[in-house]
């Protein structure tokens, strides 16, 4: 993962709005005035960032020269064909958090030169044979973060050099046979889907050059296909990174990994209770869905409906002080996404507006306290709450228990010492993170003893069954 985000960041650093101006004379004339431009190692890095672009033919790059364009937080919804053909020289090509659900065959046509696509946080439900026509040089594919549920066949054939894909928090049930047989992948992505199981014969057998493999957050069935992949972790190379593969189901069966210097070594653990009923830990969406125009959304939130997911809220990386700041919500939204901006405190009065909530990410911010006991009062339909990586030293009594249907709590990187008695009291958890905290013991009494439904935690770097 330390890569991708060198990667990533590479690009992106040299967007500085500070540029020299010798850097921009020498491109002058090529860039229009709602981008920046800025010449580094014989390249230029066009930053058309949040610039109210709708149409691909508003930009304009400079002729016979390589350049990473980055197309991040813009107004595109649709990539139609020959959208980049006059973009031949495109090394790097960053579409992330935009509101892009359609890509039409032959929109990527003329970009033989491109090394990485991101096409992540956007509305895309499915990645079709010929999605990325036109790619054969593409190395690094980033498309975590949309509505993905299907991916056909042969999408992925023609990307024989592709090295790096990223399909994290999607909804793909399915992969189908082969679909990396001529793929040469060292690194896959494919947390936060719905995926039941990974066959050796058509998936596996096609992926030996893998180095990092991250499979958490999966619905992972118990059964005999599941052996297929256990069997296959344990062979892995010593250097390889694998991560968890935990199994949704209510069967005697646990597929996890503990670390062991550098390598993350695959074993089985008896589940010792099983839950009261089956847990179902992802967000669910079976079917393509349907975005409805016109939505209000708060600045500068970027804001998108759907049939089956209702109305979802992403927030993150806004340098966002306070919910406050936001003014009210539109109606009646069902997932808040506030990762990544610089909150310090939360106070009741700031959830008043989102009583219809069903998922709230607030993780890597700069929370240190939970300051009211009864801050998610209101809050009866929340089932995914996110906290990690804050600095939350202390969480009151009472916290938790007005949520009467969350179901997932993740408290992960944190500076928690200690929870107070019966702080889940009440509370249906079925998965609970608390890894990478100050706690000196695991605490079982009067706090983890009451989760009747817990079906697994993470605990000190490792997965506890009950």
């Amino acid at each position: 993962m330390k890569l991708w985000i060198f990667v990533v960041c590479s690009v992106l650093v040299a967007s500085d709005p500070f540029q020299s101006e010798t850097s921009i004379t020498r491109v002058r004339g090529s860039c229009q005035s709602l981008c920046s431009c800025e010449e580094k190692d014989d390249t230029v890095i066009i930053n058309c960032e949040e610039r109210g672009i709708k149409m691909v033919s508003e930009i304009n790059v400079p002729p016979s020269r390589p350049f990473h364009l980055n197309l991040l937080n813009n107004g595109l919804t649709v990539l139609h064909v020959n959208d980049f053909a006059g973009l031949v020289n495109a090394i790097s090509l960053h579409l992330g958090f935009n509101n892009i659900a359609d890509i039409e065959p032959g929109a990527f046509n003329g970009l033989n030169l491109l090394k990485q696509l991101h096409i992540n946080h956007n509305s895309l439900e499915i990645l079709k044979e010929d999605t990325f026509d036109g790619l054969e040089n593409l190395e690094f594919l980033q498309a975590d973060n949309n509505f993905i549920t299907v991916i056909e066949a042969s999408a992925f054939s023609k990307l024989s050099r592709l090295k790096v894909l990223i399909l994290n928090d999607n909804a793909i049930e399915y992969l189908p046979p082969n679909i990396f047989r001529f793929v040469p992948l060292t690194h896959l992505d494919l947390r936060g889907n719905q995926l039941q199981t990974l066959p050796y014969v058509g998936f596996l057998e096609h992926i030996g050059r893998i180095l990092d493999l991250q499979l958490e957050d999966n619905k992972w069935a118990c059964n005999c296909d599941l052996l297929q992949l256990k069997t296959w972790l344990e062979n892995m190379p010593p250097q390889s990174i694998i991560g968890d593969v935990v199994c949704n189901r209510s069967l005697p069966l646990v597929v996890t990994t503990s670390v062991s210097d550098s390598h993350l070594s695959t074993k089985v653990i008896p589940i010792l209770k099983a839950p009261t009923k089956e847990t179902s830990l992802m967000l669910h969406t079976s079917k393509p869905t349907t975005q409805f125009p016109g939505i209000y959304c708060p600045i500068p939130c970027h804001c998108t409906s759907h049939m089956l997911s209702g109305v979802l809220m992403h927030c993150q990386e806004r340098n966002i002080e306070s919910l406050s700041d936001l003014g009210p919500p539109p109606t009646n939204p069902k997932k808040l996404i506030l990762a990544g901006n610089i909150i310090q405190t939360l106070l009741k009065s700031d959830l008043m507006d989102y009583a219809s909530l069903e998922m709230l990410h607030l993780g890597n911010n700069r929370i240190e306290i939970l300051e009211e006991g009864n801050l998610f009062l209101g809050l009866h339909h929340l089932e995914y709450l996110y906290l990690e990586y804050n600095a939350i030293k202390e969480v009151l009594p009472g916290t938790f228990n007005t949520m009467p249907k969350l179901k997932v709590l993740y408290l992960n990187n944190n500076l928690l010492q200690t929870l107070p008695p019966h702080i889940f009291s009440g509370v249906p958890l079925a998965r609970l993170n608390l890894k990478t905290n100050q706690f000196a013991h695991l605490p079982v009494s009067n706090v983890l003893d009451e989760l009747d439904m817990l079906f697994f935690i993470l605990f000190a770097q490792k997965f506890i069954g009950f």
